[in-house]
């Protein structure tokens, strides 16, 4: 998608941890606290019946800490080890009610804690725009993977392509232009149904994702990123079952503009631009040198725009050309489509914390329209500063910037939250 006003853009797609730590770090890993320690650390038949149990909570509260924070397996061993034998000294009946006590307290635990007990990680489901493909977000992930954040527990990172994009080409069905107005272009298909379809995909996403985690008997925490059309794909999935996320990170999602004359402006620029764009090349070689070369591209990272030729040129056979996975005149249609827009009430549904990225330079993101959210639902919604340098393509033209957006968004995010309440 391009930004309607600027030339360079053609397309649119969407301290309590280091108090644990110290207590812990004491422990060694046959449960024997070191010397230092062992002075100060009081046994059974000095502690009243009540101390007793209050210490075994305590005992309790490091473990669940222990296993949210994924702390060394040593230290946990020798934690585990020190509450064993705490609770043998104290005699088998009265180890049996203080169990059951440690017990009652865990399951009555905040909603919170009891959603860590049962994330064994965190799964990243990463949603691109319209006219692109899975690929793009390679340049993030591979900077996300050496990030601390992310070895705090173990973390997947799940890509896929929407209908009629990358690896789901979709040309059964020719496109209809009307050119009735040759200054207001536009293309009709299948695939400007674009709410309804890319939601059900998400949808399919989370319902693969679900059956894995069914199979292996454990529930990641499950966090949708994305751009433009999916992050509004990934916003109206959790709208429409709450709680289907533990947190989104959207950049721009196409939201909320209803002046007709705004929207189809918006709409006969990019459907105008898109239709000039080139769908066949003799070689990959050719189709990669006209991409580089591309006025509109050169303001994409390089990375980036590697990254998008690696999964939207692929080679047809049949006519011995490369060609564009989603040709132009099916990316087109797609802007021909209704605008994301939510009632109050729909507002208020998802379960999860929302967070809005957008582009310094952009003039795909309706502020009032996201401020209005934040102001209706401070608890869920908010909006971070506007990313330098940088318009509706964000994520293709500074994937550094994109990158570190995440990270402190993540930090932010149970379970990767280091102050997330016991």
């Amino acid at each position: 998608m391009e930004d309607p006003t600027d030339e360079d853009f053609c397309r649119v797609d969407t301290n309590s941890e280091n108090e644990t730590r110290s207590e812990l770090s004491s422990v060694d890993a046959t449960g024997e606290d070191d010397e230092d320690a062992a002075d100060s650390t009081p046994t059974p038949e000095n502690l009243s019946a009540e101390e007793q149990k209050e210490r075994l909570k305590w005992m309790a509260e490091l473990l669940v800490s222990a296993d949210a924070m994924r702390i060394s397996s040593r230290e946990v061993i020798g934690l585990r080890s020190m509450k064993r034998e705490f609770r043998e000294e104290l005699g088998s009946k009265q180890g049996r009610m203080q169990q059951k006590s440690m017990t009652d307290f865990i399951g009555h635990k905040s909603k919170s804690t009891r959603a860590l007990l049962k994330m064994s990680g965190a799964t990243l489901l990463f949603a691109h725009g319209g006219g692109f493909c899975k690929q793009i977000w390679d340049p993030i992930i591979r900077r996300l993977k050496i990030s601390p954040i992310v070895h705090q527990l173990a973390t997947e990172f799940v890509t896929f392509d929407f209908p009629y994009h990358g690896t789901k080409r979709d040309e059964s069905v020719a496109p209809k232009l009307h050119e009735s107005n040759p200054t207001s272009l536009r293309v009709y298909h299948p695939a400007q149904d674009v709410l309804p379809s890319t939601t059900a995909e998400v949808q399919r996403q989370v319902q693969l994702l679900r059956e894995n985690y069914d199979a292996k008997g454990e529930r990641p925490a499950l966090i949708g990123i994305g751009h433009s059309m999916g992050a509004g794909a990934l916003w109206n999935a959790e709208v429409q079952d709450p709680g289907t996320f533990d947190g989104l990170i959207l950049f721009e999602p196409v939201y909320g503009e209803d002046d007709p004359v705004v929207t189809d402006k918006v709409t006969s620029f990019l459907v105008g631009v898109t239709l000039q764009r080139k769908a066949l090349w003799s070689s990959r070689q050719e189709a990669v040198q006209y991409f580089e070369t591309l006025k509109n591209f050169k303001s994409w990272d390089r990375e980036s725009l590697a990254a998008y030729l690696q999964g939207a040129l692929i080679e047809d056979e049949a006519a011995g050309k490369t060609v564009l996975a989603c040709h132009p005149h099916i990316e087109a249609s797609l802007y021909c489509h209704k605008y994301l827009r939510f009632m109050d009430h729909e507002l208020k549904r998802p379960k999860c914390s929302v967070r809005f990225h957008r582009g310094e330079r952009s003039n795909m993101f309706f502020t009032p329209h996201f401020e209005h959210a934040v102001k209706l639902c401070p608890e869920i919604y908010s909006i971070g500063e506007p990313m330098k340098n940088c318009a509706h393509l964000m994520v293709l033209e500074d994937p550094e910037s994109t990158t570190n957006e995440i990270v402190n968004d993540l930090v932010k995010t149970a379970p990767f939250r280091k102050d997330t309440p016991k």
